[in-house]
């Protein structure tokens, strides 16, 4: 390539980008962007690409480029996003280490004048509120000293919860995938760090929530984005919520309870219920343009348990047989058009 750029008179035009994507400096795929080259050179981190599936707070990333950029004089930062106001923060960590690199300090300090720029005298809820998403959504790594791998909260959420990644074709796997068949299989390989992993996720999230709405009621704050983030708090809130009510209706479904696929359905029409009124939420929160992936992704949930709740309600108790690993029999035309 080198060869090729200094053949064709290139070296002064041609702009390298430098692109890599973890949230620890060893995971990058490249330490350095090779000035010894002689080459221009940009970096490019992940500001949040994923928005109609889960928000993402990629600060760390942004941070390591911007050290390496600015210690080896790149020429600036470009962000590889998909557009979503929610990501907001993202975009002014990568805006203030571009511009002011220096002045802007750690990520710590970064993170408090985001805090306080937007929500003046409500700023330390909305630290707290931010620091809890930052956990919701953090990507971890190494053992448990059982053996048992750390559960990565980015990756369980993004990947292993959220419906889009199952939408595409994997060796092994019957297409269209099973949603949530897999995702329950992967719940139940481990149960107790999964199941303790969601009750956290639960927890902070309400909490988050709570603090964004008491922020929400102070018009001397940011209110628009007080409730976007109110809304981002719900969404994890609600995803959480989905899967300990499977869980649930697996134990009742394990149980000798005549009662019990009365406590599935009437799970599966709460669950339906929050899903709808989450996405009601998201109509009065964001642009219109986000509105069809957005929807569509939350809508394949919902008519999960509309599904579900349906059947249970259609089909003589002596008929019913549920298994939460694979649910296609009782997938409605909807479902199958959603997907």
């Amino acid at each position: 390539m080198m060869n090729a750029i200094r053949e064709n008179d290139l070296t002064d035009v041609v702009v390298i980008d430098w692109w890599t994507y973890s949230a620890f400096k060893e995971n990058l795929m490249f330490q350095t962007t090779r000035p010894d080259l002689g080459l221009r050179r940009t970096v490019k981190p992940w500001n949040g690409y994923y928005h109609w599936t889960l928000l993402t707070h990629p600060l760390k990333n942004i941070k390591l480029l911007a050290d390496m950029g600015y210690e080896e004089e790149v020429e600036g930062m470009q962000s590889y996003s998909a557009w979503d106001e929610s990501y907001d923060r993202n975009h002014v960590c990568q805006a203030d280490y571009s511009w002011n690199y220096i002045g802007t300090g750690s990520l710590e300090q970064m993170k408090l004048h985001y805090a306080e720029h937007y929500f003046g005298p409500q700023w330390e809820k909305a630290k707290k509120a931010f620091d809890l998403f930052d956990l919701i959504t953090d990507d971890r790594k190494g053992k448990l000293d059982n053996g048992d791998a750390i559960v990565s909260n980015y990756r369980f959420m993004l990947s292993t919860l959220s419906y889009y990644f199952y939408s595409y074709v994997r060796a092994g796997k019957p297409y269209p995938r099973h949603f949530p068949g897999e995702a329950v299989s992967v719940l139940l390989s481990g149960r107790p760090q999964y199941e303790k992993a969601l009750l956290e996720i639960q927890s902070m999230a309400k909490q988050a929530k709570e603090l964004f709405e008491d922020i929400a009621q102070d018009a001397r704050c940011n209110v628009k984005m007080a409730l976007r983030y109110v809304y981002e708090a719900n969404y994890y809130l609600c995803l959480a919520e989905d899967y300990l009510a499977i869980l649930q209706m697996i134990d009742h479904n394990d149980s000798d309870c005549p009662y019990k696929y009365d406590k599935i359905k009437k799970l599966a029409g709460e669950r339906k219920l929050a899903r709808l009124s989450l996405m009601a939420q998201m109509e009065r929160t964001k642009e219109e343009f986000l509105f069809a992936s957005h929807l569509r992704n939350q809508s394949i949930s919902m008519q999960f348990f509309a599904d579900l709740e349906g059947y249970l309600a259609d089909t003589d108790p002596s008929e019913i047989s549920l298994d939460f690993t694979d649910m296609h029999e009782i997938e409605s035309q909807a479902f199958r058009a959603l997907r």
